[in-house]
C-alpha cells in the first residue's frame, strides 16, 4: 500500500542485533541435545513436520547441518552434524509462528553444498528478519516464539538423496504459517522500489538473487506449495492470531510469503509482506521445466506440482451486492480485484464511497470513510508491517492530523500532508 511506504510504515527503528557466525564447537550437550531430538523424531506421528526452535538457531551461530554420519566436519564453515530440529509436536503450537524458510543455496556443490557463504551472510538475514518480526504482536499469545523449517536443518543431508525426503513436502507446507526467503543481494544499492507504489512485487523486487530463486524448480514447488495449501487447522489455527496478514491469509487458505533481504538490512526495514501468489502468478511461474542441481529431482517435482493443481483456483473476481438502476454498484457489497485486493463497503454510482473496508492482498487493511473511490475522512491503517495509521484521509493520502503507531513501538502524533509528515507532531 502506497500510503504505508510513504509514511514509513514499514521502517523498523531498532538497529538489527546481528550474530556473528562462529561455528559451533561440538561437546557432549550439543552430543546429547542431537540424540535427544532424533528420539522424538523416531517417535513422532507419520507426516509430522521437524523444526527448529529460533532461539536455537540464533544461538548455534551458523544454518545447522543434520546428519547421521559421525565425525563429519563441513569444508566451508568447519561445523559438525547437529540434529537441532526436533517434531512439531513438541512445540506449544498457540504461541509459536512456524516459519517454512524456501530460498537458494549460496554455496552449492553436492555433499559439500552449503545454503550460506563462508561470512554466513544468510543466517544474519534470517536472525535479523525473524527479531523484527518478534517485536510486532503478530501472535495473540502475551509472549511467542518461531520456530523454522529448512531443507539444510530438517533433513539428513547424508542420506543418497535427500531431496527424496521432500516427496511429501505438500504435508510440510501445510503444518506453516508463513513462508520465508532471506535474499542475500550484494547488488542491493544499484535497483531501487518503484517511485509509484507497489505492482507485482514478485516482479519488481528487482535483487538479482530473488530474480534467480523464480528459476529455480525447487523454490517454484515451495512458493506454489505455500501459496495452494490451505494451513492445517483452518479458521481454528489462525484464531492464535492478531488481525492482520497472517491471520488474513490463513482464512483465506493461503499463505504470506515474507521476503527479508539485503536491502531491507541496510535500510533497517521491516521484513516485506508479500501477497500469496496469485493465479496468475502461479501461470508464469511454474517449476516443472526450470533449472534443478539433479536432474534426478524432476519426477518427483512433476508429481508433487501435478498433485498441487487441484488447490490452485482462480479468483473469482466481480462484485456481489446492492446496484442502482443502472447496474452499478450502489450501497453495500463486495468487491475483489484481479490483484487480490478485496473492498467490503458502501458505494455510490460504480465507485466506494461512505464506510467500508479495503483488504489489500499483501496483508494491509484500511477501514473508515471513503469519497469517489478513495479515502477520504478518518480512517485507520493497519499495515503488515504491524505499524498503525489513525486519523485523516484526503483524496486517497494521509492529511491532516494523524498518529502513526511504528512496529518497533515509536509514535508520532502531529499533522500530515500528502502522505508525509508536514507541520506540527511530535514523536514519543
Amino acid at each position: 500500500c502506497e500510503v504505508g511506504e510513504a509514511a514509513g510504515g514499514g521502517v523498523c527503528m531498532s538497529k538489527p542485533n546481528a550474530v556473528q557466525p562462529t561455528p559451533a564447537v561440538a561437546d557432549e550437550t550439543l552430543g546429547a541435545k542431537s540424540a535427544e531430538n532424533e528420539a522424538l523424531i523416531a517417535g513422532a506421528a507419520k507426516g509430522e513436520a521437524v523444526f527448529v526452535a529460533f532461539e536455537d538457531f540464533k544461538r548455534y551461530g551458523v544454518i545447522p547441518r543434520r546428519g547421521h554420519k559421525k565425525g563429519f566436519k563441513h569444508r566451508l564453515t568447519g561445523q559438525m552434524n547437529a540434529t537441532l530440529c526436533r517434531p512439531k509436536s513438541s512445540f506449544d503450537a498457540m504461541r509459536t509462528l512456524f516459519v517454512f524458510v524456501s530460498h537458494r543455496w549460496l554455496s552449492p556443490g553436492g555433499a559439500d553444498g552449503h545454503p550460506d557463504d563462508a561470512e554466513g551472510s544468510k543466517h544474519r538475514l534470517v536472525v535479523e528478519a525473524i527479531e523484527k518480526l518478534l517485536k510486532v504482536k503478530h501472535m495473540k499469545a502475551e509472549k511467542w516464539e518461531v520456530a523454522l523449517w529448512f531443507d539444510f536443518g530438517c533433513v539428513d543431508q547424508d542420506l543418497e538423496n535427500p531431496a527424496a525426503e521432500l516427496d511429501e513436502l505438500h504435508e510440510i507446507i501445510t503444518q506453516v504459517d508463513v513462508v520465508l526467503t532471506p535474499v542475500h543481494d550484494p547488488g542491493h544499492a544499484d535497483w531501487e522500489y518503484p517511485d509509484d507504489g507497489w505492482g507485482d512485487q514478485y516482479s519488481e523486487y528487482r535483487a538479482a538473487a530473488f530474480q534467480e530463486y523464480w528459476g529455480r524448480a525447487w523454490c517454484v514447488l515451495e512458493a506454489m506449495s505455500g501459496a495452494c495449501m490451505p494451513v492445517e487447522g483452518g479458521a481454528a489455527r489462525a484464531e492464535a492470531f492478531e488481525d492482520g496478514a497472517i491471520k488474513n491469509a490463513i482464512l483465506a487458505g493461503r499463505r504470506n510469503h515474507i521476503v527479508y533481504g539485503t536491502k531491507e538490512s541496510v535500510a533497517r526495514m521491516a521484513p516485506r509482506f508479500f501477497p500469496p501468489l496469485l493465479y496468475s502468478n502461479l501461470e508464469r511461474f511454474h517449476p516443472v521445466s526450470l533449472k534443478l542441481t539433479s536432474e534426478k529431482d524432476r519426477a518427483t517435482i512433476v508429481r508433487i506440482a501435478e498433485g498441487l493443481q487441484g488447490h490452485i483456483k482462480p479468483l473469482e473476481v466481480g462484485y456481489e451486492g446492492a446496484t442502482n438502476g443502472d447496474g452499478e454498484a450502489h450501497g453495500w457489497g463486495k468487491e475483489t480485484y484481479d490483484t487480490g485486493n478485496v473492498y467490503e463497503g458502501e458505494h455510490r454510482n460504480g465507485v466506494r464511497h461512505g464506510r467500508g473496508t479495503y483488504r489489500f492482498a499483501d496483508g494491509d487493511v484500511y477501514e473508515g470513510e471513503w469519497k469517489d473511490g478513495n479515502m477520504h475522512g478518518r480512517g485507520t491503517n493497519r499495515f503488515a508491517s504491524g505499524a498503525v495509521y489513525e486519523g485523516e484521509f484526503k483524496d486517497g493520502k494521509t492529511h491532516g492530523r494523524g498518529t502513526f503507531r511504528f512496529a518497533s513501538g515509536e509514535v508520532y502524533e502531529g499533522e500530515w500532508k500528502d502522505d508525509k509528515r508536514h507541520g506540527r507532531g511530535t514523536f514519543r
